[in-house]
């Protein structure tokens, strides 16, 4: 059957030989191979205007075809027949391992049980398995994660008897919604040496913050992890309340090493005359830019315009908490100064800009921080243990500070002045470091230190002699606990 609309114009002449066609218009006979495209060829070239009729119907039966194909459903696999329209059933493993992994999700980056209904998240869950049903929030919330802590509870306790020592972190701490927090973070070497860290639990004080009601609290956690008899030190920050709810529990007590170098540092930047006044300028500068945008964009656009090969960036503010940002903030102003002043300048606030004096001040400020800087990054570490760097790393700050303690006076530089204080405040906390046997035991122990960190040869000797005692002991005492058990089994 010729469907082709250019057969209109052209004759078979010899049913025998279907390869030779002749054209009704000019007689010409053509050569076809069981197509029309030398039908069409002759058209375009000798028949214009016949060709123009013939090629827009053609058109028009390919679209008429194309629309019946699409039509037409294709003829479904016997696996998507099967599920068409069908859910996995809540008891099936598959939905099961979807879930679990849906609420480890959740759990594990923190997301918000409302992802669940999410119009988004909810077509990218079809998109990757349309029989999966998921879960509702409330479900997430009443069943699902319940039943994931324990079942993750369960194995932290089994790992943790496992194990003979734990040492613990904790901290009392205030949400955004003002509501009181305490949380125990446990630390432990598993039977393949490596480090590991559980948070244990986070648990809402409604109590007054008493010590009692803290050394009450934290009693119970560890009672119900079973880890009471295995606790060898906690670590805290300096507040009275917290450390005088350790000493009631009998626990040995260090105290937060990063958190006294805040103190350190926060109280000396207190101390030095003229520098609080120069540290709230910069927050007025940083405060000014992060509330207005039209500045944000005239400081980005100076960056832009002094160096194309840097990505511009933003001043960074400072947060009382952490004397770290206020590092980070003056170094930010230093690396930024002729962009910072130049936008004040656009923008009408002179009022706001540093004098090259600040500016020198801040440089000095900055200069004698930065050893404490990297201090506090070095024991902020969660990979490695740190213990036995303190006294190391506090001997370093004292070097880095230079020279003897001396009394600050007026005619002093703002350098000198800020490094007397610092020298001031850590021998007002420190003074006593070296005596401390966990400290030291920990720093004659590792290969890295042994006593060339210390700056008393005794002290060092002595916690030898401690460390050689305490293994005698130890033997001894496994070799009695050997003994018992070997005349029982004789016995038996």
């Amino acid at each position: 059957m010729k469907r082709s609309a250019a057969w209109r114009y052209f004759d078979q002449d010899d049913e025998s030989d279907i390869s030779k066609v002749s054209c009704t218009i000019c007689g010409e006979v053509l050569s076809r191979a069981n197509n029309t495209s030398n039908l069409f060829k002759h058209l375009k070239c000798k028949h214009n205007s016949e060709y123009k009729t013939v090629d827009a119907e053609k058109k028009e039966q390919e679209k008429s075809q194309a629309n019946k194909r699409k039509a037409t459903p294709k003829q479904m696999t016997m696996q998507s027949a099967l599920g068409r329209g069908t859910t996995y059933p809540i008891s099936s493993k598959r939905w099961g391992d979807i879930t679990e992994s849906l609420v480890g999700m959740i759990a594990k980056d923190m997301q918000p049980r409302s992802v669940v209904e999410n119009e988004g998240f909810i077509k990218f869950v079809k998109e990757l398995d349309p029989r999966y049903q998921l879960p509702s929030r409330s479900t997430i919330t009443r069943s699902l994660l319940p039943k994931k802590y324990e079942k993750l509870k369960d194995a932290v306790k089994r790992e943790l008897t496992q194990v003979k020592h734990v040492a613990l972190t904790t901290d009392l701490w205030t949400s955004n919604q003002t509501l009181s927090y305490l949380t125990l973070t446990c630390h432990f070497i598993d039977h393949e040496m490596q480090l590991c860290s559980k948070v244990l639990e986070t648990l809402y004080v409604q109590k007054d913050h008493t010590a009692p009601n803290l050394a009450e609290e934290l009693k119970n956690i560890a009672k119900e992890w079973e880890i009471t008899q295995k606790i060898c030190c906690i670590i805290t920050d300096n507040a009275a309340n917290i450390v005088a709810a350790v000493n009631l529990l009998g626990w040995r007590h260090l105290p937060c090493f990063a958190h006294t170098l805040n103190l350190i540092v926060q109280d000396s930047l207190k101390a030095v005359s003229g520098l609080p006044l120069l540290q709230q300028k910069c927050k007025d500068i940083v405060t000014y830019f992060h509330r207005s945008t039209k500045a944000t964009e005239k400081l980005l656009s100076m960056q832009s315009q002094a160096n194309t090969t840097t990505k511009p960036v933003k001043l960074k503010q400072d947060v009382e908490t952490r004397w770290n940002s206020t590092f980070y903030m003056m170094e930010r102003l230093l690396k930024l100064r002729e962009a910072v002043t130049t936008a004040l300048c656009l923008s009408g606030r002179n009022d706001l800009c540093l004098t090259n004096s600040e500016f020198d001040s801040m440089q000095q400020i900055v200069s004698v921080l930065g050893a404490f800087e990297k201090a506090t990054r070095e024991m902020s570490s969660e990979s490695f243990i740190s213990v036995s760097k303190i006294i190391p790393l506090v001997h370093l700050l004292q070097g880095a500070l230079g020279g003897s303690s001396t009394p600050v006076n007026e005619s002093q530089s703002l350098e000198s002045k800020l490094k007397a204080e610092l020298k001031r405040q850590l021998k007002r906390r420190f003074s006593q470091l070296e005596s401390n046997h966990t400290l030291s035991a920990s720093t004659i122990l590792d290969p890295r230190f042994k006593k060339i960190a210390f700056c008393s040869a005794d002290t060092a000797e002595r916690t030898i002699d401690r460390i050689s005692a305490e293994a005698c002991n130890i033997i001894t005492n496994d070799t009695n606990e050997s003994g018992t058990a070997m005349s029982a089994s004789t016995t038996t």
